[in-house]
């Protein structure tokens, strides 16, 4: 007899209890709305992929993206799971931009509400001229020549005003910053889940960096604070810069730029 494989991790372990509780008729219910889940999800991520333009994740990254950069071990999970990986194509009718997209998933096992997405947008346009473009970036400088962001918590979740942290950066060929809106604990019991993010357990934070040819945004995206080597509960920040700190874009150079 075929041995049944256990189940993978709290959530998979709580439908597999579920399921071994129901009677037939019911359990035949569960399956076939699970499985159809499972494939809409699967077809959904294809389909992005083909709608996208999108190339295979990691195989010639200084061809589509434009720019090299070293891929950390948590995100290399098996690419037979829909959507995950890294990859770049066009995301515009233009020739002027690229799309790169971080797919993962988190808890250890491959299902839809797991799957998570960072998508960062690629310019072929110096870093000032980005900067000054509020509909590709959403960092731009106040009326006092301050950086600030658009990004902020939904009404639901937001109890006080962020404070706004600017960090400079620097790589090989690039300059920029990273501006992170940083919430306070709420003094009352979160019930909403996704209110969670917002809160000092996650840094929200937005990425420009560039040089005189070519420029990189992230519009708003909360990652773990917490250093985690594991994709057990969602993508460490630590994990996310060290990667994006090693990157070298095709072209241009950071010293021909003034970015204060």
């Amino acid at each position: 007899m075929a041995k049944t494989r256990p189940p993978q991790g709290k959530q998979e372990g709580a439908i597999w209890k579920k399921a071994q509780a129901m009677k037939p008729r019911t359990l035949y219910l569960f399956l076939m709305a699970t499985a159809s889940c499972w494939m809409s999800f699967i077809s959904a991520a294809k389909e992005y992929d083909q709608t996208e333009n999108l190339n295979p994740p990691y195989a010639t990254m200084a061809k589509d993206c434009k720019l090299t950069m070293s891929i950390p071990a948590a995100l290399k999970q098996p690419q037979d799971w829909p959507g995950s990986g890294i990859r770049c194509g066009k995301a515009f009718d233009t020739d002027r931009s690229n799309t790169m997209v971080i797919g993962y998933y988190v808890n250890g096992f491959a299902s839809p509400s797991t799957w998570r997405r960072v998508e960062l947008g690629i310019y072929y346009k110096d870093i000032n001229s980005t900067l000054n473009d509020q509909t590709i970036s959403n960092i731009y400088r106040d009326e006092n020549g301050e950086l600030d962001t658009g990004f902020d918590a939904p009404s639901i979740c937001r109890t006080t005003d962020p404070r706004t942290i600017v960090t400079p950066l620097s790589g090989s060929n690039w300059h920029g910053w990273v501006v992170e809106e940083a919430f306070d604990q709420p003094n009352h019991k979160i019930t909403n889940e996704d209110c969670l993010k917002f809160t000092p357990d996650y840094r929200c934070v937005s990425l420009l960096i560039g040089n005189d040819q070519m420029s990189l945004t992230l519009s708003g995206y909360c990652f773990l604070r917490k250093h985690e080597d594991s994709l057990q509960t969602e993508l460490s920040y630590d994990i996310f810069m060290d990667m994006i700190k090693t990157i070298r874009f095709k072209s241009g150079t950071a010293e021909a730029v003034n970015t204060h």
